[in-house]
């Protein structure tokens, strides 16, 4: 009889370290899920699929090595400015052009408030390239944080040639 109590005792022993351990696994796995979610981005901001810039004219001076780049909004939302990149031979354009005044060396142009149907124009300095073959123009808007959304999908690349 002593043996079947001591026998039934150990294995409600066992029952109880098994109910500890997988109890013990959850407690861990919730930790670490809830862990890794901390480093995942929530929700990101896209660009609307109606954001279109158009190269209107392009002017090439040689002599000063200044490009006259003017661009129109096509799309349907104000864009709040973009990126451009130039390319001085077959290559992708990845050669960043300077703001012939000297400012935003960036390769970014904050046009501010672009609207829809509306020219803009900025003169760039090519004269670090030499020449120009192609340029890139990646729009952007911005959130309500003032942070650029970049319209991947409107980007641009255009042929020129600026000597």
């Amino acid at each position: 009889m002593a043996s079947f109590y001591q026998h039934h005792k150990r294995g409600i022993s066992e029952m109880i370290g098994y109910a500890l351990l997988i109890a013990a696994a959850l407690t861990l796995s919730l930790l670490v899920y809830a862990w890794l979610k901390s480093y995942t981005p929530g929700e990101v901001e896209s660009c609307p699929d109606d954001v279109a810039l158009v190269i209107a004219d392009v002017a090439c001076n040689p002599a000063t090595k200044v490009m006259n780049l003017t661009l129109q909004n096509k799309g349907f939302f104000r864009v709040g400015g973009y990126y451009l990149k130039a390319s001085n031979s077959t290559g992708i354009p990845r050669h960043i052009l300077k703001n012939a005044t000297g400012l935003e060396d960036l390769g970014v142009v904050r046009t501010g408030d672009f609207p829809s149907n509306t020219k803009h124009k900025r003169d760039f300095s090519y004269a670090h390239l030499n020449r120009i073959t192609k340029i890139e123009i990646e729009p952007f808007i911005a959130n309500e944080d003032n942070e650029d959304i970049l319209c991947t999908k409107a980007a641009i690349t255009e042929e020129v040639n600026c000597g």
